[in-house]
C-alpha cells in the first residue's frame, strides 16, 4: 500500500505517528515547512525516523505557519494508492486540492477538529468547495463529523481516528498511590495541598487571562494551587493584567517525561481555551489519571469528558466566574477513585498503535468500496 501525506509542520506527535504508520505501508510525507515561527525549536523532534520518506517542500513562508509551494504538484502527479491532506486551510493545500480536483484524482481529507463558523456566504461557500471537493474525509469524533459535513462532506464517507500523543506506555495503568503523589510533590518542590495544572502555550485565546483572575480571586481564601505548564513569568505577566498570584507557579517548557510528573503530582487538570480543534494536553492529563476542566472550545473536551464522570465542561463566555469555581470545586471533590479510573479507562482507547489501525482500517474499507462501486458502474 503506496501512501501520501501532506502536512504543514513536522509536530512530533505527527512525526511519531507516521515512523509507526511507515511500518505498516510505503509511507511518504510532504512537510511544508521545516518548523513554525511561533513554535519553540526544542518542541520538534531531533531527527526524522527511518521507516517513511519525508520530503520538506520548497516553499515561501505565510504567517507563523502557512505557506505556498508550488513544488507539491510534482508529487501529486506521482502513483499512490492513497492521498491524503491534513485539511485545507494552507495555499499549498489550497493548491493541491484544486490540481487534485481538476484531474479527477481521488484524495482523502483529514481533520483533528473544528467549529462551524458564523462567517459569510462566500467563505462558507469556499470552505464547501474545497472540503466537499475530497472522496472521504478522516475525522477524531462526532463533533468532528458535523464540523465536516456542514461543509461538504459525505456522511457515509467519513472515517474515525483517535486522535493522540500517547504510547500505550504513558498511559497510566493504575492510578498513583497518594504517598507517591506526595513524594512526587517534593521532588518538584510543589506544595502538599490541592494542585491544580494547566499546560499551553502562553496566548491569549488559550484563556490564561481568566484563569489567572479566578486564582486571584482565591488567593487569600483557599489552599489551592495552580501550577501553570508551557511559558516564562515574563509572558504571562504581559498577558495578565497586574502581578501574577502567589498561587501560581509557573513552569517553562519542558520534556514529555517530566512534564508527566508534573500531570501525576496535579489533583485536576484545567483548560480554559477558547479555540482549539482538538487539545492533545488532555490526552496527556487523562493519561495521568486526573479529572479535566475545560470549555466546548475544545475537541477534545467534547469528545473525552463526560460531566461529572471525569470533569466538567463549563462555559468561558459567561461574565460570572461562580460556574468555573464550581466546576473546580467539583472536580476536585469526586470520588477519587472514579475520576481517575474513567480517565484512564477512557484514554487507554487513543494511543499511537489504535491511531495507527484506525488508519489503515480506513484505507481498507475505502479500497473496497472503490472496488464495488467500479464493479457497479
Amino acid at each position: 500500500m503506496k501512501v501520501l501525506f501532506v502536512v504543514n509542520i513536522p509536530s512530533p506527535y505527527r512525526v511519531e505517528f507516521f515512523s509507526r504508520l511507515g511500518e505498516k505501508c510505503d509511507l511518504t510525507v510532504l512537510f511544508e515547512r521545516h518548523k513554525a515561527s511561533n513554535r519553540d525549536n526544542s518542541w520538534y523532534p531531533k531527527e526524522q525516523s527511518s521507516t517513511y520518506k519525508s520530503i520538506f517542500l520548497k516553499s515561501i513562508k505565510l504567517g507563523s505557519d502557512l505557506s505556498i509551494s508550488l513544488e507539491i504538484v510534482k508529487y501529486l502527479r506521482q502513483k499512490y494508492d492513497f492521498i491524503v491532506l491534513g485539511m485545507y486551510s494552507s495555499p499549498t493545500e489550497q493548491l493541491a486540492i484544486s490540481y487534485l480536483h481538476l484531474h479527477g484524482i481521488k484524495f482523502i481529507l483529514s481533520t483533528d477538529g473544528g467549529f462551524i463558523s458564523n462567517e459569510s456566504p462566500i467563505k462558507r461557500r469556499l470552505k464547501q468547495s474545497l472540503i466537499g471537493s475530497a472522496s472521504n474525509w478522516l475525522s477524531t469524533g462526532k463533533f468532528a463529523d458535523t464540523y465536516l459535513t456542514y461543509y461538504g462532506a459525505k456522511a457515509t464517507r467519513i472515517y474515525r481516528y483517535p486522535f493522540t500523543s500517547l504510547h500505550r506506555s504513558d498511559v497510566l495503568p493504575i492510578q498513583i498511590s497518594k504517598e507517591e503523589k506526595q513524594n512526587l510533590r517534593i521532588s518538584l518542590d510543589l506544595p502538599k495541598e490541592k494542585i491544580l495544572i494547566s499546560v499551553c502555550r502562553f496566548v491569549g485565546w488559550k484563556g490564561l487571562g481568566r484563569l489567572v483572575q479566578i486564582m486571584r480571586s482565591l488567593e487569600n481564601k483557599s489552599s489551592l494551587c495552580l501550577v501553570l505548564v508551557g511559558g516564562t513569568r515574563e509572558e504571562l505577566t504581559d498577558l495578565i493584567d497586574g502581578e501574577i498570584p502567589h498561587n501560581i507557579i509557573v513552569r517553562g517548557f519542558m520534556s514529555k517525561d517530566h512534564l508527566f510528573k508534573y500531570y501525576q503530582a496535579a489533583d485536576a487538570f484545567v483548560l480554559l481555551t477558547e479555540y482549539d480543534p482538538w487539545g492533545l494536553v488532555i490526552n496527556e492529563a487523562m493519561a495521568n489519571g486526573l479529572p479535566v476542566i475545560s470549555t466546548p472550545n475544545c475537541g477534545a473536551a467534547l469528545e473525552l469528558i463526560e460531566s461529572g464522570k471525569n470533569g466538567y465542561i463549563v462555559n468561558p463566555d459567561t461574565q460570572d466566574n461562580n460556574s468555573i469555581l464550581d466546576a473546580i470545586n467539583r472536580v476536585l471533590n469526586l470520588e477519587a477513585d472514579l475520576s481517575i479510573n474513567y480517565s484512564l479507562l477512557k484514554i487507554k482507547n487513543y494511543t499511537y498503535d489504535q491511531m495507527v489501525s484506525a488508519h489503515l482500517n480506513a484505507f481498507n474499507q475505502i479500497k473496497y468500496a472503490d472496488s464495488i462501486n467500479a464493479d457497479v458502474n
